[in-house]
């Protein structure tokens, strides 16, 4: 058994790569969004479908952390806090000084609310994948224990009935406008929570092999193609019945949540050499630190309408290119801040401090008497 300990312990620089690869597909959507060129561009204009082919690519991002969490997450002795604490404390960290930054130089004025909002980050919304995350890990072991301790055929049920509840019943809420599940587009702790679910489940039963001799990127690839066409066909029903095509394309989709899996799977069996796998290991440790900088109000408001600004002088066929060289770019500066908010932490010992915390937190919340 301890030969093998080292192959079952090895880092996978795959999925360090896919947390990377997620986060520039997230930097890429809040380039078009918050950037303003979804704003400029309508259904009769190619760019507009451009854009679109890229947000059917990225669109897999947030179910992809939800689905490393639960695949890794799955069949762990005991709850790991030390991570959980960490990520708080950043984002306190950056909610706090980013804020006190925007009061400083008069971007916002400092109300009550927005000082509340400051301090109490995970409560108040202000970043929700973090709000969402949180309530996932709280719930992470509960949702492994289904899976280990139910037979597979009741797992399948399970799975197969939320996914059909909370996926392919969407269609009410683009209708009708009314979000009855609560699942806010894929946005909400309770998707997040089904795709935890749906990744333990590929860690104990992996895809058959029959469909992985099918290369996963091509399938991927695949999916996002058949859910930019349903956006496309949606989008043409919209204009003759006059329903509104807000959210078409969402985390909850079908074909996005089955473009997470393959891409998952695509860099789950990636081979990577020491030397880039290194590289690929700090990038990805400044992955959370890029979303909390650029998604943090200050950063929004400086991202707002700056893209128009640039696409406005380009032919319209670099439009894609441009929004993935300034989400490439967009990575990079936030990456640089969060290096050095690193070293910050690892100067006074915050580290140290999460881990002091853990050692405590799985006293307390141990099984044992």
């Amino acid at each position: 058994m301890k030969e093998t300990t080292p192959t079952t312990t090895q880092r996978n620089y795959g999925v360090d790569l896919l947390r990377i690869i997620c986060m520039l597909m997230i930097c890429a959507h809040h380039v078009m969004g918050y950037g303003g060129l979804w704003d400029i561009y309508d259904g009769s204009s190619p760019v507009f479908w451009g854009l679109d082919a890229i947000s059917a690519l990225c669109m897999c991002c947030v179910n992809c952390y939800a689905l490393i969490s639960g695949y890794f997450g799955s069949g762990n002795k005991r709850h790991s806090w030390k991570r959980i604490l960490a990520l708080w404390i950043v984002v306190l960290f950056y909610s706090v000084v980013l804020s006190v930054i925007s009061f400083a130089i008069g971007y916002f004025p400092p109300t009550p609310l927005r000082i509340l909002e400051m301090v109490f980050p995970l409560i108040t919304g202000r970043y929700w994948f973090f709000s969402s995350y949180f309530v996932m890990f709280l719930a992470g072991p509960y949702l492994s224990y289904l899976v280990e301790s139910l037979p597979k055929k009741r797992v399948q049920i399970l799975l197969f009935g939320l996914v059909i509840l909370f996926s392919l019943f969407r269609f009410p809420t683009l209708v009708f406008g009314k979000d009855v599940f609560l699942v806010n587009a894929g946005r909400s702790p309770i998707w997040l929570c089904i795709v935890y679910l749906l990744g333990a489940y590929l860690k104990k039963y992996p895809l058959p092999q029959k469909i992985l001799k099918i290369p996963p990127f091509l399938l991927y690839l695949l999916f996002c193609g058949v859910a930019l066409l349903e956006k496309f066909v949606y989008y043409k029903i919209c204009g003759i019945l006059g329903w509104s095509d807000y959210a078409i394309m969402n985390n909850n989709m079908i074909w996005v949540v089955l473009s997470s899996i393959f891409l998952f799977y695509s860099c789950l069996s990636l081979k990577v050499n020491d030397f880039f796998g290194k590289v690929i290991k700090v990038f990805s440790s400044l992955a959370f630190g890029v979303y909390l900088v650029h998604m943090h109000p200050l950063g929004r408001e400086l991202m707002r309408g700056r893209a128009i600004s640039f696409a406005e002088k380009l032919h319209p066929a670099l439009i894609p290119l441009f929004v993935i060289v300034a989400s490439i770019a967009l990575f990079l500066i936030c990456s640089v801040i969060d290096a050095c908010r690193f070293w910050l932490f690892k100067l006074i010992r915050v580290p140290k401090f999460c881990k002091f915390l853990d050692e405590k937190l799985a006293r307390i919340t141990s099984d044992s008497e």
